[in-house]
């Protein structure tokens, strides 16, 4: 009888062991346990358990985790069971690496295992800067991330024509330039990337005030000992400052009176004259105009070898004669006013009726189709 009960305390203290030892923890799956995800994209941890005992609950949890994120499992399921956990990174998460621990347990045994997430940022602009310099120039300077390893900046007018580009194919540090810019309304785009093709663009504005338009009237050339009369214009743009001409001769140039009219008589060849408007932010706006001086009657002169006419002085036509095979023929009085335009082909060079105009003093210009110009004095009687 004690045999028998010895015998049965033996045997059950066998089977205990038995299944003892058979149980085992749960396993987590075999796939990756780190992955590397950009910033402002969902990142998911995804792992499933195995267990060898077909009776088994399996549960899911978390233990810890570097971030909050969203769990979803169905913890409690016999011998498998799965689970999910997924966070979306933002741009201060760059550079960053997470880490999730979890825990499956079968009620008798449990398995820890630990899981990565690596956080690369998008490329993107970290400073930028523009600077008006004045007189239509424009400066600016732009700073990406760590990510970026190209950029492009292109500046559009208001008709999105292209009016300047540049690439950057290697950025490091601080990447920009300076333009010079007409007056208007401009857009900057500034865009960088990276090795994968992720692509962030930034849009900035840019005003170029209207500045100051001016121009020149009057005669191109004239006889040597005349007086050339010429007017500076204000056409566009706000009240200038002051206005002044600048006069270029032999290369050395002078500052003239502040007028918009001038009045001198060349002594040189050629005489070039700036008529300069000031802004009120100090920026120059210019417009020059070269005047040639040529001899008395314009007709044995060398500057005007290819043109000749008679007679001169004249009272109601001249007949003209020159070795340029066409061109445009015009007549200009004395404060610069075209009178008379005739063009030309093949030789066929017209006679200029004076009946009309009155007697003074008038200048016969010649352009031929390179645009190079004759010009000689006529005297109308």
């Amino acid at each position: 009888m004690i045999l028998a009960r010895g015998f049965f305390i033996f045997l059950g203290l066998f089977i205990f062991l038995v299944s003892k030892g058979q149980n085992a923890a749960p396993n987590f799956g075999t796939f990756p346990k780190s992955k590397t995800v950009f910033v402002r994209v969902q990142a998911c941890v995804s792992l499933s358990t195995q267990d060898s005992d077909e009776t088994d609950t399996v549960r899911l949890s978390v233990v810890s985790s570097s971030v909050a994120g969203q769990w979803a499992t169905n913890s409690g399921s016999v011998k498998l069971a799965s689970g999910e956990l997924c966070v979306t990174p933002t741009d201060q998460d760059a550079g960053a690496t997470w880490s999730f621990v979890f825990m499956a347990h079968d009620g008798k045994d449990s398995t820890l295992d630990t899981f990565y997430v690596h956080v690369i940022g998008l490329p993107a602009r970290h400073a930028f800067r523009q600077e008006e310099l004045g007189c239509g120039k424009w400066s600016f300077q732009a700073e990406a991330n760590v990510w970026a390893t190209e950029a492009n900046i292109v500046i559009r007018d208001v008709n999105s024509t292209g009016v300047y580009a540049k690439a950057f194919a290697n950025v490091e540090g601080l990447i920009g330039d300076t333009v010079q810019l007409a007056a208007g309304a401009y857009t900057l785009y500034t865009d960088f990337r990276d090795t994968k093709g992720n692509l962030r663009y930034y849009v900035d504005s840019i005003y170029v005030s209207q500045g100051i338009e001016v121009r020149i009237e009057g005669m191109n050339s004239l006889s040597r000992g005349e007086t050339v009369y010429l007017k500076g214009k204000v056409l566009a743009g706000e009240t200038p400052f002051k206005t002044y001409w600048v006069v270029e001769r032999n290369g050395i140039a002078q500052t003239m009176a502040e007028d918009t009219n001038y009045y001198a008589q060349p002594q040189y060849e050629t005489t070039t004259y700036r008529y300069i408007a000031q802004g009120k932010d100090l920026c120059l706006y210019e417009d020059s105009k070269t005047v040639e001086s040529i001899d008395a009657t314009g007709i044995n002169s060398p500057l005007n070898a290819s043109l000749k006419f008679y007679p001169n002085p004249a009272r109601d036509k001249i007949r003209i004669e020159t070795a340029v095979e066409s061109g445009v023929l015009s007549l200009y009085d004395a404060k610069g006013k075209q009178v008379q335009m005739h063009r030309y082909a093949n030789q066929l060079v017209p006679e200029m009726n004076l009946t009309n105009l009155p007697a003074g003093i008038y200048f016969v210009r010649l352009q031929d189709l390179s645009g190079q110009t004759w010009t000689a004095k006529l005297i109308k009687e």
